[in-house]
């Protein structure tokens, strides 16, 4: 059987409008699926008011909260959504381990056929160890969010404001407030994000250069395109991300180090300085 997907753009913070989901929904629409949050930018999108208007309209609505679980409050009730898959890892969990919550009555074909495992949705033998420990991970993270959201987040303030007043010519990604409380990411223009977190990491600092997903492509991030980052901009994203172990101090070696990298990098790259067409909301080269 063949379907027909409808793809949803994105503002200039990656927020998906409910308004512009409600106008492309069909009669024959049978699945929306929008991500909680984003990873590479941190944007948190407004996943209750696009599934409400999925409810309205008796189309099933499915989160991914791979990048949000743990790291914010996520309650199915309150996003009133039908599907909502997560990561172990993403927990501390072992790795190969994951799970998809599915609202009562909601009805899927099985994912792999064969016994009747999984009630029914995926057949295989299960992975106890896995499961045991994902759910002692989701157990210590629901106990420790209260204190590491306001925590984590108090950081990354410092980050942010840290980076864009010290370094000239960089440009924050995603949400400024409707973000991941950890999570911090920017462009810098004229320079390569791998030498960057290279250098990062000879001084004890430790980042990425986007996705993990999509580490090894070669290609200018479809994230970054989407929300309307220049090619040459979007080669100088960074994405740093903060955790309930580390401290004021770490933010500040971070602000003194960083810097001083960027301006030797800037100092050897062959497009800084030259004359870049100005950054236009929605507008891609």
């Amino acid at each position: 059987m063949d379907f027909e997907a409808t793809f949803l753009p994105v503002d200039k913070y990656g927020l998906v409008s409910p308004e512009s989901l409600a106008k492309v929904i069909r009669p024959e629409t049978i699945l929306v699926s929008i991500m909680h949050a984003n990873n590479e930018i941190g944007t948190i999108e407004p996943i209750s008011e696009m599934a409400a208007i999925c409810k309205d309209k008796e189309v099933i609505f499915h989160t991914d909260a791979v990048a949000s679980v743990g790291n914010t409050r996520v309650d199915v009730g309150i996003l009133n959504v039908d599907l909502l898959s997560l990561s172990g890892p993403s927990l501390c969990a072992p790795k190969g381990i994951g799970a998809l919550y599915f609202r009562k009555n909601v009805r899927l074909m099985p994912l792999i056929h064969g016994g009747i495992q999984e009630s029914g949705r995926r057949a295989g033998t299960e992975n106890v160890p896995g499961i045991v420990g994902l759910g002692k991970a989701a157990e210590l993270a629901k106990t420790e969010l209260p204190e590491k959201e306001p925590y984590v987040r108090k950081l990354r303030d410092r980050l942010v404001d840290g980076v864009l007043k010290k370094i000239e010519k960089v440009t924050l990604t995603g949400h400024s407030a409707k973000r991941l409380p950890g999570h911090a990411s920017f462009c810098f223009e004229g320079i390569e994000g791998e030498s960057l977190i290279f250098m990062l990491a000879q001084n004890g600092i430790y980042v990425n250069t986007g996705s993990a997903c999509a580490s090894k492509a070669l290609k200018t991030s479809p994230v970054l395109t989407a929300i309307g980052i220049r090619a040459d901009l979007a080669q100088g994203s960074t994405v740093f991300t903060i955790d309930s172990d580390n401290t004021k101090e770490e933010i500040d070696h971070v602000l003194e180090k960083l810097p001083t990298i960027v301006h030797r990098l800037r100092s050897i790259s062959p497009i800084w300085g030259k004359e870049i067409p100005a950054y236009e909301e929605g507008v891609c080269s």
